[in-house]
């Protein structure tokens, strides 16, 4: 900007000095020739260099490459720091599971071992585990009591080989023959295969449990049984009925699809034939142009 300031006032001063003779003038051209060749010697002066601006430029470079240098150093030692983290935090994982891991192994034998009554392995059991209490003798049902003997009955005559009648039950019973109540009274009675020659006792036969009483599919627990023993009847009766009455109907041809659009076709024609039989249309709608010029002619002939 100097130096086109500089170069514009040469010329000024040079046409002041040419038009001017002395005096005051003159000293007015000198002062701007003067003033323009200091302005161009200035701007010359404060020129920037090339290798000024090269330089200038490397160093703003320079200090741009170390600033992402130490940014990416400072990135790397946070990801190296987080990898060593994350893999002493999966070690203590691992060695927490195989710890838990090895303790329930150590109750799952233990407890095997209780189920089973082997004693030598409640070592593995640690000391503050509580253990089950055993279950109590099961006590041996009561022995009931025997039945009554029963009263003694009069023998009977040989003439008569009938049992006289009791007065209780006004009947008639006859005797069994003394071979047959003979092999009766020596044939051995079973032994119970629970007391093994012991009091005869019943087995204890454990309630079955309703949560495993299967129920069938078609009834429900809530049903009435009358009214399904009726639904049954009906059932059974609708059967007898299908195998009384004998079918009328013999099966035929099967039909192609032609058939059986023409078939439809002709019900549907044989439908509207019947129903125009039944109720036939008014003659104005058959003839409309016949009924329109007769009440064309109507109209004419009424008085205006």
């Amino acid at each position: 900007m100097l130096f086109w300031c500089g170069v514009g006032l040469a010329p000024v001063a040079a046409g002041v000095l040419l038009v001017e003779d002395g005096g005051g003038p003159s000293d007015v051209a000198v002062l701007l020739a003067v003033t323009s060749i200091v302005l161009i010697g200035l701007s010359v002066g404060l020129r920037s260099d090339a290798d000024v601006t090269f330089e200038d430029l490397s160093r703003q470079l320079a200090l741009a490459r170390r600033d992402a240098a130490e940014a990416d150093e400072a990135a790397r030692v946070a990801i190296v720091t987080a990898r060593t983290e994350i893999r002493d935090l999966k070690l203590v994982v691992d060695d927490m599971c195989a710890r838990l891991l090895g303790s329930v192994q150590q109750t799952r034998t233990a407890l095997d071992g209780l189920h089973t009554g082997q004693q030598p392995l409640l070592r593995a059991v640690p000391a503050n585990l509580p253990r089950r209490a055993e279950p109590p003798a099961p006590t041996p049902p009561p022995v009931p009591p025997p039945p009554p003997a029963p009263p003694p009955s009069p023998a009977p005559s040989p003439s008569s080989g009938r049992q006289p009648s009791s007065p209780a039950s006004g009947r008639h019973r006859h005797t069994e023959e003394p071979e047959r109540v003979v092999a009766r009274a020596q044939v051995p009675a079973p032994r119970n295969p629970v007391t093994r020659g012991g009091p005869s006792v019943q087995p204890a036969v454990p309630a079955p449990d309703p949560r495993q009483t299967r129920i069938p599919r078609s009834r429900h627990a809530g049903d009435d049984p009358r009214t399904e023993a009726w639904i049954d009847a009906l059932r059974r009766d609708e059967a007898m009925r299908r195998h009384e009455e004998p079918r009328t109907d013999a099966p035929g041809p099967r039909l192609s699809k032609e058939d059986t659009s023409a078939f439809w076709i002709r019900q549907q024609h044989e439908r509207q034939r019947a129903a125009q039989q039944q109720y036939p249309q008014p003659q104005y709608h058959q003839e409309p142009r016949r009924h329109r010029r007769r009440e064309d002619e109507e109209y004419r002939g009424w008085p205006s």
